[in-house]
């Protein structure tokens, strides 16, 4: 065959041995990431110190993505406060650029959060992707402050069901609210110039 026998019984325990460990590694990796986020890692620079902000009944965008720089367009449009933060240089610099309020910096450490004044935020939007680091800036900021508005973003319920321990507020489940929004826009007529329900 493809795949000599010795090869197979290698390769078959190490895929289980993967899958079981897994969902433990998802739900300690604040414990095991603990070590490495506080050895003292480059958090800003000149350019992109966060001072304290002195805000309160703002929203922290943790993630300047695409969908970070919609939350933050959406934001500045309907005049809400906010200051995001993202730990890649190019990003702050784009939103810089843009005259966005975003700071170099990793939401999962506890001085950026505190400089953000997390604990007078009206809410903390997580807009990142990948929900090891989802995992580890929400529990980050429930741990720095146990009753914070968090709102998070997944792709699909088995993102949902790795973080279902975590007291997150609201998780917005993409696929389910494009299918959603979708199937309202599919469902609104266009009848002599006004939208209705079909």
């Amino acid at each position: 065959g493809l795949m000599s026998s010795q090869l197979h019984q290698l390769l078959v325990p190490a895929v289980i041995f993967s899958m079981v460990l897994t969902p433990f590694i998802l739900k300690n990796i604040n414990r095991i990431a603990r070590p490495f986020r506080e050895s003292g890692s480059e958090t800003f620079d000149e350019d992109g110190v966060i001072q304290s902000a002195g805000v309160r009944n703002h929203v922290v965008v943790c993630g300047y993505g695409m969908l970070g720089q919609e939350i933050v367009s959406q934001l500045k449009s309907q005049q809400i406060p906010y200051i995001a933060v993202d730990e890649q240089r190019k990003a702050v610099e784009e939103g810089n650029r843009r005259g966005d309020a975003v700071y170099l910096g990793n939401a999962a450490q506890r001085l950026i959060l505190e400089k953000l004044e997390v604990k007078t935020a009206a809410a903390v939007i997580v807009a990142l992707n990948d929900v090891s680091k989802i995992r580890l800036v929400t529990e980050a900021v429930t741990d720095f402050c146990a009753d914070t508005n968090v709102v998070v973003k997944v792709h699909d319920s088995q993102c949902v069901a790795a973080l279902d321990d975590l007291p997150i507020r609201d998780v917005v489940n993409e696929y389910t609210e494009v299918a959603r929004v979708m199937i309202e826009h599919a469902v609104t007529c266009d009848v002599g110039g006004k939208s209705r329900s079909c």
